[in-house]
This record gives structure tokens, sequence and C-alpha cells, in this order.
């Protein structure tokens, strides 16, 4: 457990003062007292140690001048434990119970953060007032009067003789019983402080303190001047010479044609009468968009199309961006488009192509388009 500084804020005082200890004044029955507080090794929760502890309906902590309600896990007579908000930094705080009605009944101060070596003893504070004097005890009863002695005998009448000497004093009555004691007196005064005792031994050293938090980042450093100019490097060998450049004219080549049926052989193939391709080298680039109308004459399937080109007998698409289409009964027309670089010189087939596993496509029309070739 974390040790914790504490303060009270409720009227509570003790005076210690040499071997002298004067009591703290009894608290109101069933009002909650806090005598000390702990925090876990994880600041996650807080105890609250004291008398009158099961009554309590709320826990409270101030934080940043707003007042947090804290979850509750256990209540007892004399304790409490409280979930603590997340992130609490080092510092001090306050923490109130309450009992719900709107008023706290207690306040408590606890310093969050690692506790150093105990400081020097300070010095004895100020002798407190007298207190009041005591009620005077009851008057002892009075003792009882003593008996009266016996009278002389009649002398015979003579003349008148002197004055007789005067009788024995009577025996003194018995003391009287001891009134009951008086009510003792006020304290006096406390005598001066004694001389300081000898420093006691070094209490045990504190758990280190949690790390703080990161120090703002520094500010950017001025640029350095800039270096000093290299030397100019040797001159490279000439590189090869690229291929020639197109003429920079397009040759447009029309196509159009009957569409015959589609065997599906799930392979590409040309339909139609397609173009014929004069492909100059790997920088001639060939641009093409051709419409096609297809249809079945019953069922239904899908059907990949693109365009695509041929040199002996084997088809190849344009590129891999072809369509994948649902074909019915409705004869319906399709537009593929597309363009191609870096074919070896030579004569190539290109036209509108198609790949499906349908046993047959055979309610075609026409297809028409054209290519570009620059």
């Amino acid at each position: 457990m974390k040790r914790l500084k504490v303060a009270r804020s409720a009227a509570l005082s003790l005076l210690v003062a040499s071997a002298f200890v004067v009591a703290a004044p009894a608290f109101a029955a069933g009002k909650p007292v806090i005598n000390s507080a702990a925090v876990n090794e994880a600041a996650t929760q807080i105890t609250l140690s004291g008398v009158n502890m099961d009554g309590v309906k709320n826990v409270k902590v101030l934080v940043s001048g707003y007042s947090t309600a804290l979850g509750i896990l256990s209540l007892t007579p004399t304790s409490i434990i409280a979930v603590l908000p997340a992130g609490l930094v080092p510092g001090t705080y306050a923490v109130t119970v309450g009992n719900g009605n709107g008023a706290d009944d207690e306040e408590f101060f606890f310093v969050l953060g690692a506790t150093g070596a105990p400081g020097p003893t300070g010095p004895a504070g100020p002798q407190g007032p007298a207190g009041p004097m005591g009620a005077t005890g009851l008057t002892g009863p009075t003792g009882n009067t003593g008996a009266i002695g016996a009278a002389g005998p009649q002398g015979p009448a003579g003349p008148p003789g002197p004055t007789g000497a005067t009788g024995a004093t009577g025996a003194t009555g018995s003391t009287g019983a001891t009134g009951a004691t008086g009510a003792t007196g006020p304290q006096g005064p406390i005598g001066p402080p004694g001389a300081d005792g000898a420093p006691g031994a070094t209490g045990p050293q504190g758990p280190q303190g949690a790390t703080g938090p990161q120090g703002p980042q520094g500010a950017t450093g001025a640029t350095g001047p800039q270096g000093p100019q290299g030397a100019t490097g040797a001159t490279g060998a000439t590189g090869p010479q690229g291929p020639a450049g197109s003429s920079g004219l397009a040759n447009i080549v029309s196509t159009g044609g009957q569409i015959g049926s589609v065997p599906g052989t799930n392979s590409w193939v040309i339909i139609g009468p397609g173009a014929t391709i004069n492909v100059a080298g790997s920088s001639t680039r060939v641009t093409g968009v051709i419409s096609a109308a297809l249809g079945l004459s019953s069922g239904a399937g899908s059907m990949d199309y693109h365009l695509c080109y041929s040199q002996g007998g084997v088809v190849n698409q344009f590129d891999q961006n072809w369509l994948t289409v649902e074909v019915t009964t409705t004869r319906t027309g399709y537009t593929a488009s597309a363009t191609r670089t870096g074919l070896p010189a030579g004569i190539y087939q290109m036209g509108f192509c198609v790949r499906t596993t349908l046993t047959t496509l055979n309610d075609n029309d026409w297809t028409t388009g054209f290519f570009m070739v620059n």
C-alpha cells in the first residue's frame, strides 16, 4: 500500500508536548469519521479507515476542481474501499463521504505520491488556556454543643463575699463528621517544554515515486550553414539509341461481318471476320472498339468477352480486363474496347473474342468496329 500524508478538516485537535497528551473531543454518535487513508500500488483503489463508516452512501474525490463520485467496493463499520479515477497524477486531493441526503459528513485530504524520510520534530505549540474552575464542595455540618457543668453547693448567707471564681469550662463537644470532598480544582498550566530529545534513527527509505510526465520537446535548432558545392562529376557514357518512334499518323482499320455459331469450348476464340493488323514493332500502339450482337435460341449461361489478337493459331486477350455477362434468349449487343503495345513486329489477326462453356452461341448477328494503329 502507498503511504499517504493526511490532514483532517473536521473539528479535531491533538496537542503533543513532552509526555503530556490532550485527548480529542468525542465525535457525534453515528457520524462517519475518517482517521487514515491508503492507496494501493496501482493507484486504482483507496481504503478509508475510521468509525461509523457503514452509514456512508457516497464517496467523492475532488479532481481538477470537479467532484467525482467513486464506486464503493467494500463497506464495514470501520473501513471503506472505493475505486479511484484512472490516470490520477501525484498531488493533494480531498475525499468526502456522505449519507446520501445532499450533505457531506466528513472531508479528508490525502497526498498521492511517495513519502520521503520523516523530517525533524517541530517546536512545541503554545500553552493551551486553563480549563474552567470546578464547583466549590458542600460545607460540612456544625458539631454538637458541649454539656453544661454541675452547679456548686450554695454557701451560707453571709456578708457578700468577694465575687467567686469562675466555674470550670464544660467539656468540649465531639468533632462533627467530615464534610464531603469538594470537586477537584482546575488543572494548573502546563509547565515549560522539556529539552529536545536526541534525534531518532533515520526511518527506512520510502518507495520510489512514479516516473514524472515527459518534458516538452525542445525547440528545433537553427539550420547549419550550407556546405560548399561539390566538384562536377565526370560525364557519363552515352546511352544506347532508343527504338524509332511512330510516324504519329494513325492507321484506321475497319472490321465487321456476320457472326456464325460459337461452340462452348471454354477457350478464347475470335468471332466474326476480324481484322488483319500490321505491327511495325514493340512501340506500335493498337487501340480497338468493336460491338457484337449475341444470344441463345434457348436456355441461359455466362460468357466472358474482350478484344483478342492471334498469331500462329494462339489467341490472347489484349489484357486481363475482360467482362463476364449472362447470355439469354434475348439477343443483346456487347461492346469491347482496349489498347495494346509491346507486341513484336508481325502480322496479327485481331477482333472481338468470347470464352464460354455454353453448348453453342447460336442466335448471333454481326460485329462492327475498328482498330487504330500508330
